[in-house]
């Protein structure tokens, strides 16, 4: 029994490379064929969904048909509620047209008195104004004067030196000074 195994294991150690070659064979085979089997489904995959694309694009065609026609009904919806409701507000003003022309005397006394009394109001608004101007304008005016520096002759030579030095870049002045 021993030397049965040790003689295969002794046969596989020897024929190591061929039998990893006949194995590598086998499962790119097996891959080859897999990879076929997947082309298959994926191409029948491709027919059956170019065939359920064009009954989806019959059936968008016709979503969006119907989604035209309820927009549009919806539109027309909308022009006729507008329709009516200029109708009723025309009905409204035409009314209110009748009302005002039989009021329109009155009124325009009313308009023509509130006139008048805004313009007397305004002519004595910029009475008193001129008036209150011409009260402050009266009063005494107090002017601050600023009191300007004055430097001596002596000061101003000292000044003056002391801007010349400095104007002067760091390299020219004297240390000295």
């Amino acid at each position: 029994m021993f030397n049965f195994l040790d003689s295969m294991i002794q046969f596989l150690l020897d024929n190591l490379g061929l039998i990893i070659v006949l194995l590598l064979f086998v499962v790119n085979l097996g891959r080859k064929r897999n990879s076929k089997k997947q082309r298959k489904q994926n191409h029948s995959d491709k027919k059956a969904s170019s065939s359920q694309d064009g009954s989806n694009k019959s059936n968008r065609k016709g979503a969006t048909s119907q989604m035209n026609k309820e927009s549009q009904q919806a539109k027309q919806k909308r022009n006729a509620n507008n329709r009516q409701r200029n109708r009723q507000t025309e009905t409204v003003n035409q009314k209110n047209v009748a009302k005002t022309t039989q009021q329109k005397p009155e009124r325009i006394r009313q308009q023509r008195a509130n006139v008048a009394q805004t313009s007397r109001d305004s002519l004595n608004k910029r009475q008193t104004i001129k008036s209150a101007n011409q009260l402050s304008s009266k009063k005494p005016s107090t002017k601050k004067q600023s009191k300007k520096a004055y430097l001596g002759k002596k000061n101003l030579v000292n000044a003056m030196i002391y801007k010349e030095i400095l104007d002067k870049p760091l390299s020219l002045r004297d240390e000295n000074k």
